[in-house]
């Protein structure tokens, strides 16, 4: 931020017509030749690029104070959860009635298959 407000003072400074505004001059490096036009050029480009760094750092920090409240919210959701030992699975064999009305025979109607139990 603090870069931003000297780069966008220092722009300022060189664009009026004032020849008493010379702060862009404390920016410059010592024994340094520039042309005015090389120097607005510069500072503009300079003033862009700390502008977007600022801003970029504001929506980082919004985008990681909302991932810290998501994160805060689902944990207090699954602070209830249970998670006893008991839970478990099993495969076991069965017999499935089809309960078809097109078929007569009580064989037909019933199948023979796999069925998974979860238990918890």
């Amino acid at each position: 931020g603090k870069m931003y407000k000297d780069y966008s003072q220092a722009y300022l400074d060189i664009m009026d017509s004032n020849p008493n505004t010379k702060s862009y001059e404390d920016l410059l490096p010592p024994n340094s030749t520039y042309n005015e036009e090389q120097l607005k050029n510069t500072l503009k480009r300079r003033k862009d690029m700390f502008r977007r760094y600022r801003d970029l750092s504001i929506f980082a920090f919004i985008g990681v104070y909302l991932i810290s409240i998501i994160d805060a919210y689902v944990d207090a959701e699954l602070s209830n959860f249970d998670i006893t030992p008991d839970l478990s699975m099993k495969v076991e064999p069965t017999v499935i009635d089809n309960n078809n009305q097109f078929r007569s025979n009580s064989f037909k109607n019933k199948s023979v298959g796999l069925q998974c139990v979860l238990r918890f």
